[in-house]
């Protein structure tokens, strides 16, 4: 396969697979990525894309044959690799994914200890220049190993950690995950929390049988305004592929642009509108939000 720097952007790796990115720059990310952030385990999951899971073994064994211990989270959202990363006190992480990019797409995030981002375009640059270049160093000695961990419920409970969750309402909410990666979690979130979710093409699927992995497009917000509208909920909320991101709408089926790409990620984000909608004294989330 071609090795292309085409892929390369200002917060990580992201172009067509497998044109711009492919199993042979995957590999040899997982050679590179160890040296320049100094670490020895790192934490590794991705998103539902069909090209991921190849992405995913090529890299592991890349970081293997550099001596790096992987924890492989598998199906998650960027930021589970991030708290995965911080939680488990590990040296990076690495998630597969292009977020709310084409279907065609794929890529990867980097983190570093703590779960912070690991490179300015200074440090891509320098990903890049060793990826692409003509050589590897050796392979290490000792090879490193992989550990399995689900971190689904640990992840939960960090989110909830933030919320008084004896302050919530009993609120009907649509939840559409586009086939993506944050289906799991709203399956296993339901059941700590007194909403009534209404569940929108919330099981994974790569083929994205229901529209791209960008709920922000105005084409794909029918499915989520229609469901709110039908089913009289309080609150809509729609995420991208990897649900770093998420687009509110309000009890009209409005899209709520404002709230389209929240700096606390696309989990923690809505919780805290339903937090805020509770204690409003029966506002609606068209009066809270305007």
């Amino acid at each position: 396969m071609n090795l292309s720097a085409k892929g390369f952007g200002a917060q990580g790796i992201r172009g067509i697979y497998p044109d711009d990115v492919n199993e042979d720059l995957a590999y040899r990310v997982g050679r590179v990525f160890p040296a320049l952030v100094n670490a020895r385990r790192v934490a590794v999951g991705h998103d539902i894309r069909l090209s991921s899971p190849s992405l995913q073994a090529a890299l592991v064994k890349g970081l293997m044959e550099a001596g790096c211990d992987v924890l492989d989270i598998d199906l998650c959202g960027t930021e589970m690799v991030a708290f995965a990363t911080a939680h488990y006190q590990l040296d990076g992480g690495i998630m597969i994914t292009a977020g709310h990019d084409p279907q065609a797409y794929n890529g990867m995030a980097f983190v570093r200890a703590g779960g912070c981002l690991a490179f300015d375009e200074t440090g891509l640059k320098e990903l890049s220049q060793l990826v692409l270049s003509g050589k590897l160093a050796s392979a290490a000695s000792q090879p490193g190993t992989v550990e399995k961990e689900d971190v689904t419920e640990a992840y939960i409970a960090d989110i909830l950690s933030h919320i008084n969750l004896d302050k919530l309402k009993p609120f009907r909410i649509v939840a559409n995950t586009v086939n993506g990666a944050a289906g799991p979690v709203i399956n296993a979130i339901e059941k700590k929390l007194p909403f009534d979710i209404v569940k929108v093409n919330n099981i994974p699927d790569g083929n994205f049988p229901n529209g791209g992995p960008d709920p922000l497009l105005p084409e794909n917000r029918e499915a989520t305004a229609r469901a709110v509208l039908e089913n009289e909920a309080d609150l809509g909320i729609a995420w991208s592929c990897d649900f770093s991101h998420c687009v509110l709408f309000d009890e009209q089926g409005q899209c709520i642009e404002a709230c389209s790409m929240p700096a606390e990620g696309g989990m923690l984000s809505w919780l805290r509108v339903m937090e805020r909608l509770s204690q409003s004294k029966g506002k609606t989330i068209s009066e809270l939000m305007s």
